[in-house]
Order: structure tokens, then sequence, then C-alpha cells
């Protein structure tokens, strides 16, 4: 409330001015705050810039903690021997890597991206500005975030990032050290396209094509509230499972800290119809929250259906998967669509790594 006869602020419920003692019955006046002026495109653009800076730092700092915790190492303060980066919003992975630019003409995705490199979008800003100048830098490795912006254009990522892979290891002295990488989170994003699981799709490809590299698998942490949110808020867990790649890769951990799910190996189809489905890395088993969820199953003619996934005895390093609309399967997926939270794991506590056996 302000006193209309000295103009000091008074508290809404004093019954006399504190300076002047004029009755606020009489005198007083409340305060009417200014109407909320609207936030240009430019300031909103800098809000998600600054809260994606935010992210990253968070990331970071939980990243060095649980290294540090888990390995019982005595320091004074967090620090972390890993360059963690991440894509702000918006960006393509092409620009963060020196002569990638021309990425056009050397992956031709048969589209024009040209007419795409705008703003902060640019080799200047995001390698000249945010990677190179930190080249002097003793570093132990990488944790790297990035894969949204590269949503329906994703046909050469793997081979873009690995090329980026190379690059940033050649420029910090020619070792092959550690790059540890996060794929991107469920999301809703349409039911027409699969465009966010072909990305993801090529994110674990990285792994199969070059070594000493590491993927988070992130499919089971997005709450079911927030899966219209491209950046999910459970950042500590993918901390938590960066922090076990370095764990057992580089501190001397090796196979007592688990680091990934089981990925697919591969697929038998029993009398019935029921598809038997074998794993790498379920030896201990599978962890389920309720039903298992995810499984889709299609015949010849490419049309893909719900499936059941059971576990049965004696081997519970496999799932038999079925659906009888499906008389003769032919194709499996696993959470292979834009927003399909993943409700499955390994006795570990990592879940499993969504996969495809069609290439359509």
């Amino acid at each position: 409330m302000i006193c209309k006869k000295c103009g000091c602020r008074v508290s809404d419920s004093a019954a006399f001015c504190d300076k002047c003692g004029a009755s606020m019955a009489e005198f007083g006046q409340k305060e009417v705050s200014a109407p909320q002026k609207a936030k240009s495109p430019e300031e909103r653009k800098k809000k998600i810039i600054i809260i994606a800076l935010i992210v990253l730092g968070v990331l970071a700092v939980l990243f060095g903690v649980k290294k540090i915790a888990v390995a019982n190492k005595a320091v004074k303060a967090i620090r972390s021997e890993y360059l963690v980066t991440s894509g702000v919003e918006g960006v393509y992975i092409e620009h963060y890597t020196l002569g990638l630019d021309n990425v056009y003409v050397v992956f031709n995705d048969g589209k024009n991206y040209v007419c795409h490199v705008r703003g902060m979008n640019t080799v200047e800003t995001l390698y000249n500005g945010m990677i190179y100048p930190l080249h002097n830098f003793a570093i132990k490795g990488f944790c790297w975030y990035q894969g949204c912006s590269n949503v329906g254009r994703s046909t050469h990522y793997a081979e873009k990032m690995v090329a980026m892979i190379d690059h940033w290891r050649a420029v910090w002295g020619g070792e092959r050290k550690p790059f540890y990488y996060v794929e991107i989170a469920p999301h809703e994003d349409g039911e027409e396209n699969v465009n966010e699981a072909l990305v993801r799709e090529q994110q674990a490809r990285v792994m199969d094509m070059t070594d000493n590299v590491g993927m988070v698998c992130t499919n089971d942490l997005v709450y079911d509230y927030e899966t219209w949110n491209v950046h999910p808020s459970r950042k500590e867990p993918i901390a938590r499972r960066l922090a076990y790649w370095a764990l057992s890769r580089d501190y001397g951990y090796g196979d007592a800290v688990k680091t990934i799910g089981p990925r697919f190996r591969s697929m038998e189809v029993l009398e019935g119809g029921v598809v038997r489905v074998h794993f790498d890395g379920s030896d201990c088993g599978f962890l389920v929250k309720g039903e298992i969820e995810g499984f889709e199953l299609a015949g010849s003619d490419g049309v893909f259906r719900p499936a059941k996934a059971v576990r049965r005895r004696p081997d519970p390093t496999v799932l038999y998967v079925s659906n009888y609309d499906v008389g003769s399967p032919v194709y499996l997926r696993y959470n292979f669509k834009n927003c399909s939270v993943g409700r499955l794991w390994d006795a570990f506590g990592q879940p499993v790594v969504p996969f495809r056996t069609d290439n359509f």
C-alpha cells in the first residue's frame, strides 16, 4: 500500500503510516502492478538459450559429483576431467565440427539444408566459439548431448557424429579419447512419422562404428506428464549413467559397473507365431514395471500391431513376443516411436535399447 500523503510504502495491514502518521483509511492507496509486457521473439530465444546453458551446467556438475562420489575420491572442489557439452536448442550437429559445414555435399540427405543455416546455427558460432577455444585445455574425454534439432534430417546422423568425434579427438592430440553421449528422450511429435526414433537408431549405430564410445539410453527417463517436453526434467539419472561409462572404462571398475541395457541380437519365429527374442547384455534377466509394453510385430504386409511380451522359465534372458492377429511374424520393433516410454530394464536398472528389424 502507498501513503498518498508522503509517498512511502506501508504494510497492507497497517492502520497508520510509519513515517507521517497519516491514517491509511483516508490516505492509503493500493498498489497496482504494471501490466506484463509481452516478450519479443528475441527475448524468448535468449531465455531458451539461458535455460539450455543452465541445464548443461547442472549436467556437468552432476556428472562430476557422481563420478567422484562413486570412486570415493577426496577432492576439495568439484571438477570434471571431461569436456561436457550440449547442443543449444535449435542447432545442428554439423556445425560443431570444422569442415562439416559442407555436409550437404559429403552426406547427401536428398535435401538442401543451406536455408537452415541461420543465427547461432553456424560453424563460426558453435565450433569456433564453443569448442575450439578449449583445445589447449587437457581433458580426459568428452560427454555429448544433442540430437533433437536433427529430427527429420537424420539419414546420415551417425556418420556425421563419427566425423565430429574423430575431429575433436584430433584437435585434442590425436588420442582415442573416450566419447560418451546421450540418446534423445521420448517426445510427442505426432504419430504420422517416426522421425525421433530414427535419430535414436542413428545414435545407437555410433557404438558399432567407432571405438571407445558409449551411449546413455534415456527411454525410461520421462514422466508421463512431460512427454510433450523435448527437454524432460530427469537430468540426474543421465549424469549418473554417463558417470557409469567413465567409471567402467576409465577408472578401473570394468564390468563391476553396468553401462548400458540389453541390445537386440536376433529373433526366431516359433510354432504358433510366437517370436523368441535374444539380447546382448541380458545375462541376469529383466526387470519389469507392470506389463511389458512397446513391442510391435508385423507380417509381410509391413503393418505393425502392438504385441504382448512375456518372460518364461527356465531362461530369463530372452523374451517371447506374440500377437495372434499377425499370422506369420516377419518384423519386430521395440519402442520405435517418437514417444514410447520404456518400462523394461536389465537386472541392474539399465533400460532395453530401442530397436527395429525392418528398414522401412
